[in-house]
């Protein structure tokens, strides 16, 4: 198994870090909200104004309504690149992330579906507020006014 390589930022080391454990963290609960339908942790990491972020809720919880229970899915990161944004409390993570299979039991134990592995690049924007950093945006493109 190879080393996970090491995010590279523009940013101070101790921002950078502490932003990108916030990536991080938002991608593991969004992995533990599609295992268990539950999306509260993911909530406490998305800012009110992530119209991707309450999309993702949303999903979840409709998923938690149905009481679908997933098993896998866990995110990976070959690399991660962190840009500044014009504005000084923002900052960009260009996340190329791997996921693993997942596959969901459905109401009926023997009724199972399944989403493959996949591959991708989005860009999560992170706002810094007076606690800390929340995601604030995520996207396939990046915006030109971040």
């Amino acid at each position: 198994m190879e080393p996970a390589p090491e995010p590279t930022s523009t940013l101070p080391t101790r921002r950078s870090e502490s932003s990108w454990e916030v990536v991080e963290s938002f991608f593991d609960a969004y992995t533990y909200g599609l295992q268990t339908g539950d999306s509260s942790r993911l909530k406490a990491l998305s800012s009110a104004t992530c119209a991707s972020c309450a999309n993702f809720i949303e999903d979840i919880e409709a998923l938690g309504a149905r009481e679908v229970v997933g098993t896998g899915g866990a995110f990976s990161f070959p690399q991660s690149i962190g840009h500044q944004s014009k504005y000084a409390e923002r900052f960009v993570w260009e996340v190329h992330y791997r996921q693993a299979p997942i596959i969901y039991t459905l109401s009926h134990p023997d009724e199972k579906t399944s989403a493959p592995a996949a591959s991708h690049v989005l860009f999560v924007e992170l706002t810094e507020t007076a606690d800390g950093w929340v995601v604030s945006g995520v996207a396939r493109e990046v915006n030109d006014e971040s």
